[in-house]
C-alpha cells in the first residue's frame, strides 16, 4: 500500500500518504489523517481516489491555515483536497 511513503506531522495531527493503496482501486492511493486526543491516537479521516493507478498521497503539503494539498502524480487531471478540520472536507478536481 505504500503506507507511510509520505508523512506530515503538526501538533496533534499526523497525515500519512499511501500512494499504492488498493482499497478502492488498484494503486489508486489514499491519505489517512490521525489525531491525538489525550494519550490516544485515532483515525479521524481517510481519503481515497476512485481512479486506478492515481498514486494519490504520493506528495502532500500542509499550509499554515490547516489546508492540506494532496498530490496524485499519475492521475490524468489535477486533484486537490482541502481539509480545514476533522469532519469538514471538500474536494476539487480540475478537468
Amino acid at each position: 500500500s505504500g503506507f507511510g511513503a509520505t508523512l506530515l506531522v503538526t501538533g496533534t495531527t499526523v497525515v500519512v500518504g499511501a500512494p499504492a493503496d488498493d482499497y478502492v482501486a488498484e494503486n489508486a492511493g489514499a491519505v489517512y489523517v490521525f489525531t491525538k486526543i489525550g494519550n490516544n491516537w485515532s483515525l479521524a479521516s481517510r481519503f481515497n481516489r476512485l481512479a486506478p493507478n492515481s498514486s494519490f498521497g504520493a506528495a502532500m503539503a500542509l499550509a499554515a491555515d490547516g489546508q492540506l494539498a494532496v498530490g496524485a502524480p499519475d492521475e490524468g487531471g489535477g486533484i486537490g483536497r482541502h481539509v480545514p478540520g476533522v469532519g469538514d472536507e471538500r474536494e476539487r478536481a480540475d478537468p
